[in-house]
Order: C-alpha cells, then sequence, then structure tokens
C-alpha cells in the first residue's frame, strides 16, 4: 500500500557488532537468533507496556490501541537497520497517549534488545515520510538515520526537532514524558567529538540493586552471541557505561 505519512513518529534503530554476529556465528544460529529473539521484540515490548498501562487506562483506551499497533505502526527489520514507525496523521483522538505510547515503545525496545545481547543506538524524530509497502523515504528518516549512526554509545535519543513539536504542540502526557525520562546531557560521537543530545533514560531494570557491576552487565551485552570486543567496541563499552551511571545517579539522588 502506498501511502504518504504526513504526520508520524519515527525511530530508527542500529544494531552494534551485527556484522561481526553474523560473521562469528553459523548461518543456522544466526537465523535462529534473529528469529527467536529480534523478530519477537515488539511482542515483548506490547506486552510489557500493557502490563505497565494494566491499570493506568480504561479497556476502550486498550482496545484503541490494539487497533493503532494493527493499523498505524509499522516494525522493519532490514539487516541491522530497525524501523519503528507510528502514523499518527489520521489520529485527533487520544493523540496525545500515541505519541506517549510510541515514545515508551522505542524506550522499552531499546532496553529489552540491549538486555537480550543486540545493543542498538536509536534516534527518534517526528515528521512527515513516504512508504510504499515495506519501502520507507523521507527526511525524517534521513534525520533520525544520520543521528543515530553518528553516536558513539548503545543509547537513544530524540531529535531537536522532535523536542521543539512536543514542546509547542505537544499534550500532557507527551510533555510528561520528555520531563520524567529525558535528559540534555553531552555523549560522546564519532571522530573523538561530543555533543549535547536528548538522551531518553533507560537501563533500570537492568541494574538491580547497587551492588549490580554495571560495566560487567554492559559488557555482556556487547559480547553476546559470540560478538568479539575489540578497542573500538571497547570505547563504546565504557561510554554506555558512563551514560548508564549517570541515569543512575539522577535517578537514586
Amino acid at each position: 500500500m502506498e501511502k504518504t505519512i504526513k504526520d508520524g513518529i519515527i525511530c530508527v534503530f542500529d544494531i552494534l557488532g551485527y556484522k561481526n554476529f553474523l560473521q562469528n556465528n553459523s548461518i543456522y544460529e544466526c537465523a535462529e537468533n534473529i528469529k527467536n529473539i529480534i523478530t519477537k521484540i515488539p511482542e515483548e515490548v506490547e506486552n510489557q507496556i500493557a502490563e505497565l498501562f494494566n491499570n493506568l487506562i480504561d479497556k476502550t483506551l486498550k482496545e484503541k490501541t490494539e487497533i493503532f499497533l494493527k493499523n498505524n505502526f509499522h516494525h522493519i527489520n532490514v539487516s541491522d537497520s530497525i524501523l519503528l514507525v507510528f502514523d499518527l496523521s489520521d489520529i485527533m483522538e487520544d493523540r496525545d497517549y500515541f505519541t506517549f505510547y510510541a515514545f515508551m515503545y522505542a524506550r522499552f525496545f531499546h532496553e529489552i534488545s540491549f538486555k537480550k545481547g543486540f545493543p542498538m543506538r536509536g534516534c527518534i524524530d517526528i515528521g512527515s515520510f513516504y512508504s510504499y509497502n515495506n519501502i520507507f523515504a523521507g527526511n525524517t528518516i534521513v534525520n533520525s538515520f544520520q543521528e543515530s549512526e553518528n553516536m558513539n554509545i548503545s543509547g537513544l535519543i530524540i531529535s531537536e526537532n522532535a523536542i521543539k513539536i512536543i514542546e509547542e504542540k505537544g499534550g500532557t502526557n507527551s510533555k510528561r514524558f520528555i520531563e520524567l525520562w529525558v535528559s540534555k546531557y553531552i555523549i560522546p560521537l564519532k571522530n573523538n567529538v561530543e555533543g549535547y543530545k536528548n538522551l531518553i533514560e533507560w537501563g533500570f531494570n537492568l541494574i538491580k540493586n547497587e551492588n549490580t557491576d554495571v560495566k560487567q552487565v554492559v559488557f555482556e551485552s556487547f559480547h553476546a552471541h559470540k560478538k568479539e570486543v575489540n578497542l573500538s567496541v571497547m570505547e563504546k563499552i565504557n561510554n554506555t557505561e558512563k551514560i548508564l551511571r549517570f541515569f543512575i545517579m539522577k535517578y537514586r539522588k
């Protein structure tokens, strides 16, 4: 089906170490992991959000969420790139809720994939884009891809454009998400530079108590599924650990 999505939320993820994962596993092992882990992350995300929202939304909104996921959500997996697309073009009623839902979905997706041994980096943006079956194009996608690819950590950010739109037009729930879960923080980028980005906080479900070895948690995710840790990967591990420690410090305050 061909469609121009005039107003939507998109999140582009890049799986870190994917090439190494393919090289170090047989084709059957790769297929097994992709089929039983990566492709099943959306189902796990939806179940966790449903559990979290169980006592927060009524039956009608739960039914609307099921319809929204069926008709207005697309999950595209192409090699090491994953696109989460939320079409809000025709959503007038409960628009703020579905914006909030999309943000939460991307946040859970990143955290669950990390826990499963597939650390990712990603960026959320808001805008228009073109779709034809599983083909997507547009500046919003390009911007999300470039922002994501430039990060030298496993993490999830939200673009300045998206922040501005939420500040100007967002409702209570989407603004609350930004207030509670987004921190403006300087992060390592490629080519040994740094930049302030709108980081979405995550990882609290992975760090169970104060005695948890944060670096080991990060190391195991990057090393999972026979992935190797070279100097370049070690940089991402160290950078990701520092970001997680920042989130923990902020949360415990």
